[in-house]
């Protein structure tokens, strides 16, 4: 099986991935050879995606010098004014970062397609995305009507009892612990899912959730620590299939009741994605400073086309192709400044919308944790990964048995 990552230079500056590989690989269903077989060892399991990008997409680009500046809000007074002309700079260099990017992609990758071979099955993500999030609606119900007891696998003698002052039957929430080094099915309200290796899945807000972590003896220190916060976002807003906040302040004061310095590792990182907005930037270097974290390395993922093209146009003021991966450290001593940050590419053609690559193996890689060997927690997540904690209110989605398909050696052979 390919890995999911397709091309990599040589100090791992830019690379090209594969999507729905990495969150195949980072299930632990990869790991086994083919020919072994086991109940759930999942060795020739594929996750269904959409089909590939094959043209980009048309934005409506501003035309007028009018339109430009109202789209860039250049009209800002001073210190916003600032903001909005900084903003414009590190846009403009970040650009000739992924023009290069995609140049040194276009020699070595050449004609070939820009992502692996996909399982697709027509209107049947969209149908089950719709189902989960409806479904999870009226589970904000879920917590009115819906009891722990009627949930199987959950550890409340395993974990929740040593939590004297966690009111478990106000708290909402389920608990999964997968203790088995292969995945295993297990059934939350109606539906069943898979459940990596070693993994822990918390389902519910993080609101009511957040008494898990109030007890700092039965949390492990995490080395990696990711999350993708529900930043406001015009265009999921309209679409409606995906929770999100309706203003930063929302999303800060949510980040701020999680106790990140208490649960993180020594040496371990925070990943935070961010959109492109100036306001959530600032909000993201304001957390880190507050969990006193500097910011090491920022990682641009570029969204192409099978052929390589961005999905819009790099320099678009309407919609960016690219979306921003924060990654911060305890640093003794010494201040960085914006120039000592490390920048890195991820090229790779988009799946769904809420879907992005899984860090697992790129954060292992690069900051040398061996798995096994560590502990991670991601946070508002959509599905499990072998070895982690995952915790978020669909942080089953797309662990959903719907969402994967099984195939025979011979038949997963000829797809790849």
């Amino acid at each position: 099986m390919d890995s999911h990552i397709l091309y990599q230079n040589i100090d791992s500056t830019v690379l090209l991935v594969d999507i729905p590989r990495s969150i195949e690989e980072a299930q632990g269903f990869l790991q086994l050879p083919l020919s072994q077989s086991h109940p759930h060892s999942d060795c020739q399991r594929r996750l269904v995606s959409i089909k590939p990008c094959e043209i980009p997409y048309r934005t409506p680009e501003p035309k007028s010098l009018n339109a430009r500046r109202r789209c860039c809000c250049l009209r800002g007074v001073g210190e916003e004014r600032e903001i909005i002309h900084a903003t414009i700079i590190r846009d403009l260099i970040l650009e000739r970062y992924l023009e290069f990017a995609l140049e040194e992609l276009r020699q070595s990758v050449g004609r070939k397609e820009w992502c692996l071979d996909r399982v697709t099955e027509k209107g049947m993500l969209e149908e089950n995305i719709e189902n989960y999030t409806s479904n999870k609606r009226s589970s904000s119900s879920l917590n009115d009507n819906h009891t722990d007891e009627e949930s199987t696998p959950f550890k409340r003698e395993e974990f929740d009892s040593r939590i004297p002052n966690f009111d478990l039957q106000s708290s909402r929430y389920y608990f999964y612990q997968n203790k088995e080094s292969v995945s295993t099915i297990i059934s939350h309200m109606g539906c069943n899912y898979y459940l990596p290796p070693l993994s822990t899945t918390i389902i519910g807000s993080i609101q009511s959730t957040i008494g898990v972590f109030s007890e700092k003896e039965n949390i492990p220190q995490f080395s990696i620590i990711t999350a993708d916060p529900p930043w406001p976002n015009r265009s999921a807003r309209r679409n409606g299939k995906y929770r999100i906040s309706n203003n930063i302040s929302e999303v800060e004061n949510l980040l701020l009741t999680i106790p990140i310095q208490h649960h993180q590792a020594a040496n371990g990182i925070m990943a935070i994605w961010i959109t492109n907005k100036p306001k959530i930037r600032s909000l993201a270097l304001k957390l880190f400073d507050q969990w006193g974290l500097s910011v090491i390395e920022e990682w641009i993922w570029l969204k192409v086309t099978v052929s390589g093209e961005p999905i819009f146009p790099i320099s678009s003021l309407w919609r960016k192709p690219y979306e921003l991966l924060l990654i911060g450290r305890k640093v003794a001593t010494v201040i960085l400044t914006e120039s000592d940050v490390k920048r890195r590419v991820l090229v790779g053609v988009p799946d769904l919308h809420s879907r992005k690559p899984n860090l697992k193996g790129l954060l292992e890689k690069e900051f040398g944790f061996g798995p096994g060997n560590y502990t991670g927690l991601e946070i508002f997540a959509r599905n499990s990964t072998i070895g982690w904690w995952s915790w978020g209110f669909e942080a089953l989605m797309f662990q959903e048995l719907r969402f994967w398909k099984n195939f025979d050696d011979e038949k997963l052979e000829n797809r790849l």
